[in-house]
């Protein structure tokens, strides 16, 4: 399960990219390609959570040692903070405020990237080590990725 959501995060990682790629050059693209993009990148990012948080509920959320509970804790609830903020850029970044402050939606854009790749960062190297060595049945046995495979 782990080299799934690890490799998920590889997909959300090449959405991110391609929306930075899109939204660098001075001059904005074509906002339904933009919208596309965005709207791939949600569902992908949406798709991954609903796994992701299921497994690492029944993991860390369900145990009676205390480590695996602060840590699940902490995982739901920064994790809950990244939606809020997700949600608000979204309201707040519509067709029409994109248009009329560019330079704004860009640096919003890279702000939100930069919360969501530091929190895939952190699952990786804190909450996927512990998963693993608490259920590594279910967890699998070779999803540590090479020194090579770094997010960005």
């Amino acid at each position: 399960m782990l080299a799934r959501l690890y490799s998920e995060h590889r997909q959300i990682v090449g959405f991110v990219k391609k929306l930075i790629g899109m939204i660098d050059p001075e001059n904005p693209p074509d906002l339904m390609d933009l919208a596309r993009v965005r709207s791939e990148l949600a569902a992908c990012s949406d798709l991954h959570l609903l796994a992701e948080g299921k497994f690492i509920r029944e993991v860390l959320g369900n145990r009676d040692d205390r480590i695996a509970q602060v840590l699940y804790e902490r995982y739901k609830t920064e994790l809950l903070e990244i939606q809020i903020s997700l949600s608000a850029h979204m309201g707040r970044w519509n067709p029409v405020t994109i248009r009329s402050d560019w330079h704004g939606y860009r640096q919003a854009v890279h702000d939100q990237l930069a919360i969501g790749v530091e929190r895939m960062k952190w699952e990786e190297r804190v909450v996927f080590p512990v998963v693993q060595e608490l259920d590594p049945v279910r967890s699998g046995k070779s999803w540590m990725p090479t020194k090579s495979a770094s997010i960005l």
